[in-house]
């Protein structure tokens, strides 16, 4: 099961990432090239399916031993906001290119928990 928490962690660790890179995009020099209401929008629907407090629960909850009920839990809620965000960054694509990246990364993660 350590394979499994290590997973898991990986998978925690990237979505945090990814939050604070969205909740701090205005501050880097590359928001200036994104759209601001879309930029806006996309970090109401972070915020909406409360993406951080899901990556810490899962760190928290895979700290010292793997829990596979709550971490399959989280993680399925997980997929569920993440379908959300990565069609809405598909859909506006042009304006939200740089987000890109880290949505490969977090679908390669969340291959890595099949259902």
């Amino acid at each position: 099961m350590e394979l499994e928490q290590q997973k898991a962690i990986l998978l925690a660790t990237n979505m945090k990432e990814f939050v604070d890179l969205v909740l701090n995009a205005k501050n880097h020099p590359f928001g200036a090239l994104s759209h601001p209401e879309k930029l806006l929008r996309l970090k109401l629907i972070v915020e909406e399916f409360r993406v951080e407090t899901i990556a810490e629960e899962l760190l928290r909850v895979n700290a010292y031993m793997w829990d596979e009920r709550a971490s399959r839990l989280l993680i399925e809620r997980f997929k569920t906001a993440f379908h959300h965000i990565s069609e809405y960054i598909g859909n506006n694509y042009n304006d939200l290119f740089f987000f890109s990246a880290r949505i490969y990364t977090l679908e390669h993660d969340c291959r890595l928990f099949p259902e």
